[in-house]
């Protein structure tokens, strides 16, 4: 089980904190982000151009409508059935708030990302926690969801699918049947990670009243500064959703730059390309130079290291900003996200510039 964190504490996370390096003297400007799973890709000339062109003086579209059918028609769904959020942590949050009552029993599969328990424990719930094991490489027991399905009547069961920060991925056949076995559990499927992986199957096809599933468009087309992200669900649940949504969360330059990216499909599709190809040279210098990284279907790697802390400082001093993953509850382990070419080859300089036998774990 991992530990209990504090309640209602504003949870950690990766990206830059310019107070962090204004203490260490380092420019934000100068240092390469690998703690943030974000592609490596510069914006589509047509995101560029919706952005220029967006209207700054007008309330943006309240039902983000030109953007649910632009993702309507990419996954061959109704409209309908898509609530577009400003990034899938606002989704995340409007879901606890909106389903959830005081004393509800809610499972999270960890070591996960932190808003399912933090949205959860806001909406006073009672937040149970399963762990993965790190000799079974962090994959997800399904028998064990189903084991605490028996014992417990959960209203709410929060999954990632690629896990964060993991990087392993769901058997959706499996899981498809727990869904529907289930009908008094609301399961929330997190697939913010999927298009960075080569066969995990999204369960967004899966129509079933007691299914959200989220997506992100901060991820895989680079939207992070704008936030951006969409749930797909029965039209009932959505119903429920907008009627506790805050009104104009997502701006008009979000939604704009959202329907231009999915008109961009194929410079993303190729980007996306260069990054898998970029993962497993990442992955193999990493292992040249000692390190075990775990398999991943993901953009980023978890790596087993000694001295968590100091090894993240020590990449720091190299303008390399890393995730320390004990805020996951795992105290010996970091996460990278998989860079470019440049940073990438950055990172393999500064890994050798460090000694690897003081945090290489055996």
């Amino acid at each position: 089980m991992i530990e209990d964190r504090m309640k209602h504490v504003e949870s950690e996370h990766g990206g830059i904190d310019w107070n962090e390096l204004q203490q260490h003297g380092i420019d934000p400007q100068s240092v390469t982000d690998l703690s943030s799973n974000i592609l490596f890709v510069e914006p589509s000339d047509l995101v560029r151009e919706a952005i220029a062109k967006a209207a700054f003086s007008r309330y943006p579209d309240l039902d983000c409508g030109q953007l649910r059918k632009s993702l309507a028609q990419r996954h061959s769904i109704d409209h309908n059935q898509i609530l577009v959020g400003n990034g899938c942590s606002e989704l995340i949050h409007l879901v606890a708030r909106t389903f959830l009552q005081p004393a509800d029993d809610v499972l999270v599969v960890g070591p996960t990302f932190s808003e399912y328990r933090r949205a959860s424990e806001l909406s006073k719930a009672n937040v149970h926690e399963i762990s993965s094991l790190a000799e079974d490489r962090f994959t997800v027991s399904l028998e064990n969801i189903e084991t605490e399905l028996c014992r417990t009547s959960y209203r709410m069961i929060w999954l990632c699918n690629p896990n964060n920060p993991t990087a392993q991925s769901i058997n959706i056949t499996h899981l498809r049947r727990i869904i529907l076995t289930n009908p008094q559990t609301t399961f929330v499927v997190d697939e913010s990670y999927i298009e960075f992986a080569d066969s995990t199957e999204s369960m967004i096809e899966i129509q079933s009243p007691n299914l959200i599933v989220l997506r992100s468009m901060t991820k895989a087309y680079a939207l992070a500064g704008l936030r951006l992200g969409y749930l797909v669900t029965a039209s009932s649940q959505l119903n429920s959703l907008i009627a506790n949504r805050v009104p104009w969360s997502v701006n008009e330059i979000a939604q704009a730059a959202g329907v231009a990216a999915l008109q961009s499909q194929p410079h993303y599709d190729d980007a996306m390309k260069c990054m898998k190809r970029q993962r497993l040279r990442l992955i193999d210098e990493i292992e040249q130079r000692g390190y075990q990284p775990l398999p991943s279907d993901a953009g980023f790697l978890l790596i087993p290291v000694n001295n968590v802390g100091q090894f993240r400082d020590q990449l720091l001093s190299y303008g390399l900003l890393i995730r320390d993953c004990r805020t996951f509850g795992l105290e010996n382990f970091i996460r990278i996200a998989v860079g470019d070419d440049e940073a990438n080859s950055r990172l393999s300089a500064a890994l050798d510039s460090i000694p690897h036998d003081q945090y290489s774990e055996r």
